[in-house]
């Protein structure tokens, strides 16, 4: 099972599940060099999960692959989404800066669940 809730923004899903979040920012237009960093993180902010993403008409997908989650306990984690207005990279080619950083997802719920049938 994987579902997302387009109106809370919640993601549920069991343990090792596949699948994709869609998602559609509004209140900003982006700009062809403009980012958005999506990070999942748990209760105490270690970062489980992240990604860079070059939105096309201001949407982007995250695919959930299946060991992202298939060694989490089951239980509820975190995400958000940070929009980097004309980003600046290191010479690793990491995000370090951008003339603007707005949050228009906060942090939102991901709920995993025990896997069905895990042997």
């Amino acid at each position: 099972m994987f579902k997302v809730d387009t109106e809370t923004g919640t993601i549920e899903l069991h343990r090792g599940d596949t699948g994709v979040a869609p998602y559609r920012l509004k209140g900003y237009t982006l700009g062809p060099n403009d980012r958005v960093l999506w990070t999942m993180k748990d209760s105490t902010g270690t970062i489980i999960k992240e990604g860079v993403y070059t939105p096309e008409n201001n949407e982007f997908r995250v695919e959930f692959l299946n060991g992202d989650t298939d060694y989490l306990p089951a239980g509820v984690y975190y995400y958000d989404a940070r929009v980097v207005i004309e980003p600046e990279y290191d010479a690793s080619g990491k995000i370090i800066d951008g003339t603007g950083v707005s949050t228009p997802v906060s942090p939102l719920k991901i709920i995993i669940y025990s896997t069905v049938g895990q042997i």
